[in-house]
Formats: structure tokens, C-alpha cells, sequence
């Protein structure tokens, strides 16, 4: 099958869109924040509007609150990561608890506090760990460029060349279906996902010079839980009855849509390169 007007249409906007957010990204701490702030703003507006479509009554002032607030922590904490950890792991412990009194009770009242939340959670906690995992990488971990520590960009590198193998090994030899969240997705596009994330992972951290044994590990990780926040995105769209959750991004659909790995694989990362520096395996 040849490659078409969508994949090409799909390259353009990613690869303009990676150039641009990483010299952004390098110019300066501000840059840096304002970029993944206005991602994480459209992101949640996208996520708010389609359960909304779909009858929950999530707030919107309280979640975008939430949101800040989870950000605002990762930079008042600076590199004092214990407290936002301590706020993450809250934020979760609250969000799971409203789900629990949710699902016994049936009370509409907290199923829009557990829409409100869980949306904060998602989107918020996993910018929030991005901008903590600069903070930590930078002062943690060797290699990088010139004061640049690039370490921010392993999850997100590993996440988004899993999107592409599976996309592309999917359409050219994608024949078993994997999953019925999402009908598109096919066992040999999983397969591509995983070799090409584990690939892009450990390129990447050649290139930068980071830690082989920490990337090996990162490059097996990724991949699999940047699936997981693929389907994860798709169980919502399907729960919504939405095929995209936008049309900011053109063929790419909407900033959800492209963001969906990277929610999951961020916090996963930052947690599991915190916790071996912690137990001095970094």
C-alpha cells in the first residue's frame, strides 16, 4: 500500500511541530513552560467538551484550576520533587476515592467530581511530571548538550516513534486486530510500536549521551505504556462516541489525540527515574 495524502499530511505537522517545540523548548525555562501550558490547556479543553457531549456534568473553572494547580506545584517545587510528589500521589488518592463513592452510590453529584478530577489528573499530572522530570534529568543525570540536558524529550521521543511504527507497520502488513477499544489497531502495528519505540529510545540516548543502562531500560518501558495511553484515549473517544477528540492538528486530529502516549509514558518515566536515583541504581 502506498503512502498517502494522510501520512504525508501527518509527517508534516509532526515534524514541524517537534522542530518548533524543541528550540522552544531549549531557548529558555519560560518557553519551555509556556509551550507545554498552552498543549495542556487545549488538551483539557478538548477532554472537557467531549465528555460534556457525552452527558457529564464535569466544571470547568475547577478544572482548569486543578490543572494549574498541579503544574504551579512541579515549578514552586523546583527541585524539591518530594512535595510534588506527595500532591500527585494525592491528587490520585482523591480521584480514585470520588470513583469508588461514585460507583457504589450512583450520585451524579460525584460522578462529575470524578470527571472533574480525573481530567486534571491526566492531563495535568502528567505535565506536571514533565516539568519536574527537567528539574530532576538537569541535575541527575549525565549527558545532554551544552547545559542542555534533553532528558525531558526521552519519554516523549519513545512515545511518539511507538505512534508512528504502529502506524505505519499497521497499514502496510497490519492484518490480526488487537484490540476492539480500538478496531484500527492491529497485532502486527503493536509489534512495529514496540520495536520502533525501543529503537528511537535508544538512539536517542546514544545520541545524547545518556546512561546505556537506564536507557535500555526506558526503551523497553516506554513502548509498552505508551500503548497503554493510546488505548486508554480510544476506551474514552469510544465511551464519548467520538472518532477524534479535536481538529487542532489537522490529519493528527486534535491535541489529545497526539498527546495520549505521552500522558502515560511522562509520568511513568519521571516515577521510574526518580525511584532508581533514589535507590542509586542512577
Amino acid at each position: 500500500m502506498s503512502i498517502n495524502k494522510d501520512f504525508t499530511s501527518r509527517l508534516i505537522i509532526g515534524v514541524s511541530l517537534s522542530l518548533i517545540g524543541l528550540f522552544l523548548c531549549w531557548y529558555s525555562w519560560t518557553t519551555f513552560f509556556l509551550v507545554w501550558s498552552f498543549f495542556a490547556v487545549f488538551a483539557m479543553k478538548e477532554y472537557l467538551k467531549m465528555v460534556r457531549d457525552a452527558g457529564s456534568r464535569a466544571n470547568f473553572p475547577a478544572a482548569f484550576l486543578m490543572l494549574l494547580a498541579l503544574m504551579g506545584t512541579a515549578v514552586a517545587a523546583g527541585r524539591n520533587h518530594q512535595i510534588f510528589n506527595t500532591i500527585f500521589a494525592g491528587f490520585m488518592l482523591i480521584t480514585a476515592g470520588l470513583y469508588s463513592v461514585y460507583s457504589k452510590t450512583g450520585r451524579e453529584k460525584y460522578n462529575a467530581l470524578f470527571i472533574t478530577g480525573f481530567g486534571a489528573m491526566y492531563i495535568g499530572g502528567a505535565m506536571g511530571c514533565l516539568i519536574s522530570l527537567r528539574d530532576f534529568s538537569d541535575a541527575n543525570i549525565p549527558g545532554g548538550f551544552s547545559g542542555f540536558s534533553m532528558f525531558f524529550m526521552v519519554p516523549l521521543v519513545g512515545a511518539w516513534a511507538s505512534d508512528t511504527g504502529a502506524y505505519l507497520t499497521g497499514r502496510f502488513i497490519g492484518k490480526d486486530r488487537f484490540s476492539q477499544v480500538s478496531p484500527n489497531k492491529t497485532v502486527e502495528g503493536v509489534i512495529g510500536a514496540l520495536f520502533a519505540g525501543f529503537t528511537a529510545t535508544v538512539a536517542f540516548g546514544e545520541f545524547a549521551g545518556f546512561p546505556r543502562h537506564l536507557m535500555l531500560f526506558l526503551a523497553v518501558l516506554i513502548p509498552a505504556v505508551s500503548l497503554c495511553g493510546d488505548l486508554f484515549e480510544s476506551a474514552i473517544k469510544r465511551r464519548c462516541m467520538v472518532k477524534d477528540s479535536g481538529a487542532m492538528l489537522g490529519a493528527h486530529g486534535g491535541v489529545l489525540d497526539r498527546f495520549d502516549s505521552v500522558f502515560f509514558s511522562i509520568p511513568v518515566t519521571y516515577f521510574a527515574v526518580y525511584f532508581l536515583h533514589v535507590y542509586s541504581y542512577i
